[in-house]
């Protein structure tokens, strides 16, 4: 994060995504993550850990993250897992449809489906953390790099 006012911004943009932004900055205050709806400000892809560490050619923490910054050039979700690899959420607009066929490795999170959004300043397991945090209010992947990411795990990835 660049300064002290843009991770201001980037609080107020990822906290008015609930109906009731004091609650989420209440529950970063006292947890690692806050539950917000999708669908309205911004959406997310589910991706397994198995498909973008297949895709990426990679699995250790840092260098998934710093594949998937160089990549995608928007903000990533990781819930790790025990024992297996974890779940990536990119985060990207909350009104368009995926561009793959669907596939229980990557699904589209949209309008009635909460999502666990960590503090920014959770960046590294244990628990939900930013693998690449929001640069700014407003900082969205794009679905199309999201969608060449999936459809190239798909077709390699076990």
């Amino acid at each position: 994060m660049p300064n002290k006012q843009a991770e201001a911004h980037v609080i107020t943009w990822l906290s008015q995504a609930h109906p009731e932004p004091g609650w989420v900055q209440r529950e970063w205050a006292t947890r690692a993550a806050a539950l917000v709806p999708l669908g309205h400000t911004f959406a997310a892809i589910r991706l397994t850990g198995g498909l973008v560490h297949a895709t990426l050619g990679v699995n250790e923490v840092g260098a998934v993250a710093q594949a998937l910054a160089e990549l995608l050039e928007g903000p990533v979700i990781c819930d790790p897992r025990p024992s297996r690899p974890g779940l990536y959420y990119p985060l990207v607009p909350a009104n368009v449809e995926p561009a793959w066929e669907h596939d229980q490795r990557a699904e589209f999170l949209g309008s009635g489906v909460y999502l666990g959004i960590p503090r920014l300043d959770c960046v590294r397991p244990p628990g939900p953390h930013w693998a690449v945090a929001p640069r700014r209010a407003g900082d969205l992947c794009r679905p199309d790099v999201v969608a060449a990411l999936v459809t190239t795990g798909v077709g390699g990835a076990g």
